[in-house]
Formats: structure tokens, sequence, C-alpha cells
């Protein structure tokens, strides 16, 4: 690479279709530029727009070229090894470089390690409390995304809740509440607000409504944290002389 071309990155984000979240994450993004003044920062989606990820992925190989750069650094930003880290993700990079290696062979593709990775590694993102905790999270049928999501849990003292699987949201509250918990810390483990988030809101509230000794609180979605901004520009930087591992 040029050494006064500016680095390339590229954040992928599972993508959504709710205002919210759209919102959030291009607050988020315009945040994380801030932190990166030197870098050109783009933003792929896997799912809520017209063109597949490899596609997004070949058109900011263009842009960056026009400045100079010859290699673009991505970074998937997911919490868990699901489906998507696992089988499309990689998938999609693939076929860029597919193409790339017949129009462009000498710009590379460099996948950093997907965010959740970090997460275990930075407990100070969730803050600390006296009260019963409840990691909340999306939650997968998948084994080893399972153990990620219970090693993080136990790394935060807190015993994980799940929004698509058992033990859900209600279960847990209602167990705590059988044990006689009265203060609950909530620690949510999502990206952005959304759909989820507001329907795991309302879980929330109902149950407080329905037990109203109980004191519940909450944290935040991560995008908005300014910790978590910085960490993400922190693995930018750190991380962009890495060799490409997809």
């Amino acid at each position: 690479m040029n050494p006064l071309s500016r680095p390339a990155y590229l954040i992928i984000t599972h993508g959504s279709s709710n205002p919210k979240s759209q919102a959030s994450t291009q607050t988020f993004l315009q945040i994380l530029q801030s932190h990166l003044l030197n870098a050109q920062l783009f933003h792929a989606q896997l799912e809520g727009v017209d063109q597949p990820l490899h596609q997004q992925i070949l058109h900011f190989t263009q842009q960056s070229r026009t400045q100079g750069t010859d290699r673009l650094y991505i970074l998937p930003l997911f919490l868990i090894p699901g489906v998507h880290i696992m089988e499309d993700l990689p998938q999609e990079v693939a076929l860029a470089q597919q193409t790339l290696a017949l129009t462009d062979p000498s710009f590379k593709l460099s996948t950093l390690p997907y965010l959740g990775q970090h997460l275990q590694h930075h407990p100070d993102l969730f803050p600390t409390s006296s009260a019963q905790r409840l990691l909340l999270t999306h939650g997968s049928n998948r084994p080893e995304s399972l153990k990620v999501i219970e090693t993080l849990a136990q790394t935060v003292n807190a015993t994980p809740a799940y929004w698509s699987i058992e033990p859900s949201l209600r279960t847990q509250l209602q167990t705590l509440t059988q044990q006689g918990h009265h203060d609950i810390h909530i620690l949510f483990n999502f990206l952005f607000p959304g759909t989820i988030t507001d329907k795991l809101t309302d879980i929330i509230q109902t149950h407080i409504q329905q037990n109203p000794n109980q004191t519940i609180t909450t944290t935040v979605p991560f995008a908005s944290l300014p910790a978590f901004q910085s960490l993400v520009a922190q693995i930018l930087e750190t991380n962009s002389h890495a060799e490409p591992r997809i």
C-alpha cells in the first residue's frame, strides 16, 4: 500500500428495516469516523439492501482504489459466531476475492475477527452492580454460539437470558422473582436498538408493573456508548496490519 494512502475499513452489520436501528447505525458510523480521521470508512449490510454483500465489497474496493489503497480491512460487527459469521460472511468475502483475483489481483481483503471476540476482554463495557445480573442477548441454536454467550456471562457475573430460545427473559425474570431477588440489573448484549430491543423492553415494563416491589435497571445497546465507539476504532487501527483471515 502506498504509505501516503488512507487506510480503508469496511464495517459489516446485519442490517435492519427498523428506522431506530438505521438511525443508530448511522450515528455510530459518524462517531467512528471522527475517531478515524485519516481513514476511509465504509459500511455494508448482509440483509436489507438490494446488492448482495460481495457486490457491496467490490464497490468499496473500487472506491478505496481511487484513494491509492490496495487493501480493505473488514470488521464484522456481530456479537456471536452464528450462521452469518460462520457461513454467510466467509462465502460472500470469498466471492468478492474471486472476482478481485481476475480484475484486480493486487488488491487484498483482510477480514478481522468478528467484534464479539473482543468483548470478553472488555468487561468494563458492562457496568458493575450489586444487583442480580442478567445478560440479555439474542440467542442461537448453534452450540458454539451458546458457549460464547455463557463464557461472557461468567466473565461479567451474570446469568444468560435469550430472545430467541429458552431460558427467555420472561423465564429468567420469573425465576429470579421466585427466588426472592428484589434488585435486578439487565445487561443488553445488543449493538443497536430496534424491534427486538423494543419488544424486550416491553417485557421488562410488564414485569415491573406486575412486580412493583422489584427494582429493575437496564443498560443500553453498545453503539451509543463512548467506550464501545473507542474500542471499535482501536480494533481497526490495531489490526489494520493483520494478515487476511478469509
